[in-house]
């Protein structure tokens, strides 16, 4: 399926606009605490001191952190009697998630080998030549 059979998906044709929210959902991401949040979330609905303790997180770091991932539209909220859930607002998000944590690792990968030392080449002399010890 092409991105453009997705619901323009291709942001090459999105509005102004609409790249805004685009952006305000990556910023939304690009918190440690805010991923270890939606981490919790992705296996199913919990209360907030679940996601927080989950998470790592005191209670009201947590709050705060949750705020600002359903204003972005990722987590979902819902009451139950005095118990407040949430969820993920859109089941594609473990997707994007598994094609960013890719991304890194390739790039992991790619910087590691760029990294390691290099192999210790022997001059056309040496070849076949028995080591020679050096004298102390």
């Amino acid at each position: 399926m092409k991105a453009s059979d997705r619901g323009g998906l291709d942001p090459r044709g999105m509005s102004e606009e609409a790249l805004v929210m685009v952006a305000s959902r990556f910023r939304a991401l690009g918190e440690p605490s805010r991923l270890k949040l939606v981490r919790a979330a992705m296996s199913g609905e919990k209360g907030a001191g679940a996601l927080g303790e989950e998470a790592g997180l005191g209670q009201a770091n947590a709050s705060r952190h949750l705020q600002v991932l359903v204003d972005a539209g990722i987590l979902r909220r819902r009451k139950e009697g005095l118990q407040v859930l949430y969820s993920l607002a859109d089941p594609a998000l473990p997707e994007l998630c598994k094609v960013v944590c890719d991304m890194v690792r390739r790039g992991h990968e790619r910087a590691s080998e760029a990294l390691a030392p290099a192999p210790v080449q022997e001059s056309p002399s040496q070849r076949g030549k028995p080591g020679r010890k050096l004298r102390a």
